[in-house]
This record gives structure tokens, C-alpha cells and sequence, in this order.
């Protein structure tokens, strides 16, 4: 996620299948962080990059 003047741009992308869509939301309150999403079909986990 990137902080943008106007929001925020989010970039979702995943290895398995190839997949990557870009979206800009308008927001007061933008980060810029990556996190990691891991799904292993019982549960989710969501991390913060640094967290990894």
C-alpha cells in the first residue's frame, strides 16, 4: 500500500495462480505498509511486513 496525496493505492498480488489488480481509494488517513496474507485453507494470517 502507498500513500498518495488523494489516498491511498493498494496493489494486490499473489504467486499462486499469477494474480495483480491495482486500486486508489480516496482516504484522510493513508499508510504505506506491505502485509502479507497466508491462507492455509483452515485459517488466515494477515502481517505486517516487518512482522514476517
Amino acid at each position: 500500500m502507498t500513500k498518495l496525496p488523494t489516498g491511498q493505492h493498494i496493489i494486490h498480488e499473489q504467486e499462486q495462480p499469477p494474480y495483480r489488480y491495482e486500486l486508489d481509494v480516496a482516504c484522510s488517513d493513508a499508510v504505506n505498509a506491505k502485509v502479507f496474507a497466508i491462507d492455509s485453507q483452515v485459517y488466515s494470517t494477515m502481517l505486517l511486513a516487518e512482522e514476517y
